[in-house]
């Protein structure tokens, strides 16, 4: 499968592009090859061609905010000039779900 930013996946999903003061910059969810848990990772471009990742590895993981749920989406936001990542993490048992917001 795809490896990124230190990531090694079997698929990607939700990319989610966007422009930046600087250029851009590329948040996706990466689903693991030896298990289902997503992560985000995050590279970065001045110029949309040549690409660096924004951390050696995932920028969020679920098992740091809640290791009893599971990455389910979420949405790069920018508010104020500042980012954010709006996280929705389930509860595998309960179909419950949880709202993270967390400040890059």
């Amino acid at each position: 499968g795809p490896a990124a930013c230190g990531i090694d996946a079997r698929t990607m999903v939700e990319p989610e592009l966007r422009r930046t003061d600087d250029g851009f910059r590329l948040d996706f969810g990466a689903i693991g090859v030896g298990a289902d848990e997503m992560v985000i990772g995050s590279a970065l471009s001045t110029d949309g061609t040549s690409w660096t990742c924004a951390a050696d590895g995932p920028v969020f993981e679920a098992e740091t905010a809640d290791p009893m749920r599971n990455l389910h989406s979420f949405l790069p936001l920018v508010v104020g000039g500042r980012e954010f990542l709006l996280v929705e993490l389930l509860a595998p048992d309960s179909g419950s779900s949880d709202l993270w917001v967390m400040e890059r």
